[in-house]
């Protein structure tokens, strides 16, 4: 399958169309501010499996939550969690909000893995494999 491209000269030019992994990345950095994992992550991650039908779900996380939703989260089958290492600085400057290193790691991470990234307060209510 093909896809038209237009270069900066204004000419057209075909592409190999690249699938798109059916794959869902998800961050986690509790950083300084320690946030805590709530109910609705949880159902986040219950609707991209359930509703969505992704083939793999990978939580990307700087350190592990507590309490019974985190508990639930990680008893759910099928959910890959990869330990990241927080970031202390970013290009030689201070970071002082977790904000930032979970958004270097999701670029990072759709660069060389592909698939889609989704927040955890994001409920999916249809099926994804359409778009793929």
């Amino acid at each position: 399958m093909f896809y038209v491209v237009y270069n900066k000269s204004g000419k057209i030019y075909l592409k190999n169309k690249m699938t798109i992994p059916n794959v869902c990345h998800f961050t986690f950095f509790r950083g300084k501010n320690n946030w805590v994992w709530r109910d609705i992550h949880t159902l986040c991650l219950w609707t991209a499996k359930h509703n969505a039908k992704f083939e793999k779900l990978i939580i990307h996380y700087d350190t592990s939550g507590e309490g019974q939703a985190w508990d639930l989260a990680t008893s759910i089958d099928g959910i890959e969690w990869r330990k990241t290492s927080y970031l202390g600085e970013v290009n030689g400057f201070p970071v002082t909000d977790q904000r930032l290193p979970a958004d270097v790691n999701r670029l990072k991470t759709l660069i060389n893995e592909g698939g889609f990234y989704s927040d955890l307060d994001f409920l999916f209510l249809k099926d994804f494999r359409n778009l793929l």
